[in-house]
């Protein structure tokens, strides 16, 4: 951070992100072992990613109906957990940090912080995704397949959108429920979500073998409806994924447009209530 100049936007941004490193408990000995574990996670997962890149290389991945819905479903899963996560770190901004007003107080103008604060809850609701997603891209980047980016343009705008959703909903609790109640209800919520999926992956053990092949197949029926056939709406994710540079950068691009209305819509109510909030928290 000596290297950026004060009070510019990188140098928010590194602000932030290394708050939230340290508030992880990621800190001396602990900061140094984090990294190496991911450094080995990504060293060992890039062994199958170079081969998936080298197989993929200049090859004409067929979409069919079937494939275009699970990446519809997957992609689903994926949002939902980044909305969860930004609603409770939306709840870490208004109780954890207590920096908001002093920030607000410096020379530094107010809708740069408070736009700098919000990207920073969306790199965090996406960051881990991120990473996972290195190990298999960068080799096909690498290796001269440009179609690997668009994942990451994909997942950009994913992360984008689903800290947009999640901030109007962390407004929303604010304003409903109180500053007081606003933390753990967020944090109540992001935890359902996350054991929500935790029982959706049991539940064959739940319901019987014949009861969970009937209902996958009732959700793989759709594929029939021609509502997943290539070119229509709910197949665009997966033909953004698979090398449509146009639709990859128009989500990308409606992500943004949509983060930068809801980021300066409720901007000036978000810093209000993290003074507010500040001031009840006990």
């Amino acid at each position: 951070m000596r290297f950026l100049p004060q009070g510019s936007i990188p140098w928010l941004l590194a602000h932030e992100l290394r708050l939230t490193w340290r508030g992880r408990g990621a800190a001396g000995k602990g900061r140094r072992s984090a990294w190496i574990v991911m450094a080995v996670m990504v060293a060992v997962l890039s062994i199958p990613g170079w081969m998936l890149a080298g197989v993929l290389k200049g090859r004409e991945i067929p979409l069919v109906p079937e494939a275009a819905l699970i990446v519809d479903l997957v992609l689903g899963f994926l949002f939902t957990l980044m909305m969860s996560t930004t609603v409770a770190q939306t709840a870490v901004a208004f109780y954890e940090r207590g920096d908001l007003d002093l920030l607000l107080a410096s020379p530094i103008p107010p809708r740069r912080v408070l736009t700098v604060r919000c990207v920073g809850i969306a790199v965090q609701s996406t960051l881990l995704w991120l990473l996972l997603l290195t190990p298999f891209a960068v080799p096909g980047l690498i290796q001269g397949d440009l179609r690997w980016g668009n994942a990451y343009l994909v997942l950009l705008g994913m992360g984008l959108l689903a800290a947009a959703f999640g901030l109007v909903i962390a407004m929303g609790l604010f304003r409903v429920i109180g500053p007081k109640r606003t933390r753990a209800a967020a944090t109540v919520l992001s935890a359902l979500i996350g054991v929500s999926f935790g029982l959706f992956g049991q539940l064959r053990n739940f319901v019987g073998q014949e009861t969970y092949n009937r209902w996958i197949d009732k959700v793989m029926s759709l594929s029939e409806t021609g509502l997943f056939d290539r070119g229509r709406p709910l197949s665009w994710p997966a033909q953004a994924l698979i090398g449509d540079y146009v639709l990859a950068g128009g989500a990308i691009g409606v992500a943004l447009v949509i983060f930068a209305l809801v980021t300066q819509s409720v901007g000036r109510t978000f810093g209000g209530d993290a003074a507010a909030a500040a001031g009840t928290a006990t």
